[in-house]
């Protein structure tokens, strides 16, 4: 059942079972806490695919056969814990936090809804409306509007797609959700042999299930801007994050986009006036990492395509200039979004959009190591790859 791999890095343990699930469990004071965050791998479907998911993901706290959903989640909300599922920029991500008396049943709930998610006809009805209200809110924030345009355009952010039948929706969650295509980070007051013991005996024997194609159809008169807006963007495509290059391809994006000294922020807000809207957006793709350099703004189509160009040459402009001062400065902005996180205007956890101060924060970066094949290490090695990069001069 588990196939022994036991490694140690501080405090964190690493155990994959024998189905390939790894599970990292870091024991630390948490108030009693533990925080489950269980990833499935979602970085190589096209924007089709990612849209009907959004519908999968909305069923999946609600679907399962055998445990309450709301008897759980209102045990963690009387102690200060959370349960939720998303879809962020490359995974699906879900998390339970529970206290560390209750680890059980926070398992029981995880392997229910990984394994044994039913969907109906009435379960997708009910996340279209949920649906419905979370894009409402979307288009009332033109910046994260557009910004799901750009990605979807791009081919690496869902769209809107018409609502799919049951059986599609089982068929992708089929596809997807797979032991080899999940990985698992706990993190709280737990010892890692009582965490993997509680897991294990709800994933162990988990083998996934099919992998036949479904296909969704693009919803006609959904999505876009707000009235009157319009984002300009720069999409700039980098190599995988396993790629040796992707330390320098990270550090340039980063000199370019992020803060309010960026380059990208003194074009857009002191020089042309365009926008406070502005910013840099990250996606990290199976076989590609992609930056959306980007700024909202009240114009047309015309006028966003004529700054999507200036931005574009201002920025190329500003990378062939980038020295080794200002890679070095990245390399030190980067080792402080990994410590205390940077704000990220959608509020979702992913890969270099927060910090790993925080339980639910380490679990995610503990459990997409492994997920992305870094190892459970990466986010603690990667301040000083990075800075080995800049120091080196390392250039896309």
């Amino acid at each position: 059942m588990i196939a022994s791999l036991a490694l140690l890095a501080a405090a964190a343990q690493l155990t994959r079972l024998g189905n390939g699930i790894p599970i990292v469990v870091e024991p630390r004071t948490n108030g009693g806490l533990v925080c489950v965050q269980a990833l499935v791998d979602a970085s190589d479907l096209t924007p089709e695919q990612l849209g009907g998911l959004e519908y999968v993901v909305a069923c999946l706290l609600r679907e399962s056969e055998r445990l309450s959903v709301s008897e759980l989640r209102a045990l963690a909300d009387r102690s200060g814990g959370a349960i939720e599922s998303e879809l962020t920029r490359d995974c699906v991500r879900i998390e339970i936090t529970v206290p560390a008396t209750h680890l059980s049943h926070a398992a029981l709930l995880l392997g229910e809804t990984l394994r044994r998610t039913k969907f109906t006809e009435e379960g997708i009805a009910w996340a279209e409306r949920k649906m419905a209200r979370e894009r409402a809110d979307l288009r009332s924030l033109a910046h994260l509007a557009g910004i799901r345009e750009v990605l979807a355009g791009a081919g690496c952010g869902p769209v809107d797609v018409e609502r799919p039948k049951a059986g599609d929706a089982a068929v992708l969650y089929a596809r997807v959700f797979r032991p080899e295509r999940t990985a698992v980070g706990v993190v709280g007051d737990v010892s890692a042999d009582d965490a993997t013991r509680s897991l294990a005996g709800s994933l162990s024997t988990w083998e996934g299930g099919g992998a036949r194609e479904s296909r969704f159809r693009k919803a006609k008169g959904q999505g876009g801007h707000p009235d009157g807006y319009v984002t300009a963007a720069w999409v700039r495509k980098g190599p995988s994050v396993k790629s040796a290059e992707f330390p320098g391809w990270l550090l340039e994006v980063t000199a370019l986009g992020r803060g309010k000294s960026s380059p990208l922020a003194k074009m857009v807000r002191r020089d042309g006036a365009w926008s406070y809207a502005s910013g840099l957006s990250l996606t990290l793709r199976r076989s590609e990492s992609v930056a959306v350099f980007f700024a909202t703004f009240r114009g047309g189509d015309e006028s966003a395509a004529e700054r999507s160009e200036q931005m574009r040459v201002g920025l190329e402009r500003e990378l062939a200039a980038l020295d080794k001062g200002r890679r070095l400065a990245a390399a030190k902005a980067l080792a402080g979004f990994l410590a205390v996180g940077v704000a990220q205007a959608d509020g979702r956890v992913g890969a270099f959009n927060q910090g790993m101060r925080g339980p639910r924060e380490r679990a995610f970066w503990l459990a997409w190591g492994e997920l992305r094949g870094l190892g459970f290490r990466f986010a603690d090695e990667f301040p000083e790859v990075a800075r080995l990069a800049a120091e080196k001069g390392d250039r896309m």
